[in-house]
């Protein structure tokens, strides 16, 4: 479920991991480190910790999901998770 998630975000704009394509896109590195750090981001987003704490994850972390309301609308299956 985190793996069709965080490829939902990708695929959708809302998880960037163009900073991790030196790990080797598709292999298990860079599959491992990208489902770490957008579960990390993830939730941040959710519990509204990114707007409180840092104001911004970009550019890993789109600046247009940063509550439930719009995760909802950009990453349904990683709202699911939470």
């Amino acid at each position: 479920m985190l793996y069709e998630a965080t490829k939902e975000a990708l695929n959708n704009g809302v998880f960037n991991a163009s900073s991790y394509k030196y790990l080797g896109i598709d292999s298990f590195t860079y599959w491992k480190t990208v489902m770490v750090e957008y579960q990390y981001a993830l939730t941040f987003a959710e519990w509204g910790y990114i707007q409180k704490y840092s104001g911004s994850l970009d550019p890993e972390w789109s600046y247009s999901y940063l509550n439930p309301k719009t995760i909802i609308e950009g990453n349904p299956l990683g709202h699911n998770l939470s």
